[in-house]
């Protein structure tokens, strides 16, 4: 795989959170030669907090997120400053939770 993406020298690379994050730790750890996309962007699952710092900070490439369901396909997204979620409320309710279930306030941050 990362012969093709080195081959392709793509601008966007896509996937599974934890995927891309263990295939570029793996390439880092390893020394291999890896071509650098403009942008990583994941959606399905959750890359390793420790995955995302070291591409952001020791291979220099923003990572984005989206967060969806089958039922609703863009219920939260991350634009270029990557501060937090955008979310889609015309389109899905989203309930923001603290770690005990209880509502979170607004600019708390929680679950959803």
């Amino acid at each position: 795989m990362l012969r093709r993406i080195n081959e392709f020298r793509p601008d966007l690379l896509a996937g599974y959170g934890s995927h891309l994050g263990a295939l570029l730790r793996w390439a880092w750890e390893q020394g291999r030669d890896l071509h650098r996309p403009r942008v990583i962007w994941y959606g399905a699952d959750a890359m390793p907090p420790a995955d995302r710092d070291l591409i952001e900070h020791r291979l220099g490439v923003p990572v984005l997120s989206t967060y969806q369901a089958d039922e609703a396909l863009r219920i939260g997204f991350q634009c270029e400053r990557r501060e937090g979620f955008h979310l889609s409320l015309d389109d899905v309710a989203v309930r923001v939770v603290r770690p005990d279930g209880r509502p979170a306030g607004p600019g708390e941050q929680g679950k959803s």
